[in-house]
């Protein structure tokens, strides 16, 4: 599918949505948490308007971003994290080599999808200390969960 192709059908699905958009809506176009949405607001991820103390989002810089960081060719957000996880239990990971295998760009991996997982104490991430390629570079681990209290067995 072109970049054009893709424009248009992205233009038909948010054809419901105004020109002039919000957090809440960016995170229902996206099917992303609002938390996450507000981080790339902020980390200039995608563009936006601050008035009066209200993020103001185009929803032409929406479309821009789902075109530049490759989202919709690959999976959704979710899937993403499924396949992070899948990936990263077998060994450590850097952030590069997951975004090549999500086929998304390194910024977006990292903040839509690795920062969050860390905060959620999904991932664990630390720097390579080891005497091999990875020396003094962030590595990201699937850190298994365990069973809350009160769940049963």
């Amino acid at each position: 599918m072109t970049q054009e192709q893709l424009r248009k059908k992205l233009e038909r699905q948010f054809k419901k949505y105004p020109d002039c958009v919000f957090p809440e809506d960016v995170s229902k176009m996206l099917r992303l948490g609002i938390n996450t949405v507000y981080h790339m607001l902020k980390g200039n991820l995608i563009s936006c308007y601050l008035v009066t103390n209200k993020y103001h989002v185009a929803k032409q810089d929406v479309i821009d971003f789902v075109l530049a960081s490759g989202y919709t060719e690959c999976i959704s957000p979710t899937d993403q994290r499924k396949e992070i996880q899948k990936y990263c239990a077998k060994e450590p990971r850097t952030a590069s080599e997951i975004s090549s295998i999500l086929g998304v760009s390194n910024q977006y991996c990292r903040k839509v999808l690795l920062a969050p997982m860390c905060r959620e104490k999904m991932l664990e991430s630390y720097v390579s200390s080891g005497n091999d390629r990875f020396k003094g570079v962030v590595l990201y681990r699937y850190k298994k969960q365990q069973p809350g209290r009160g769940s049963k067995k």
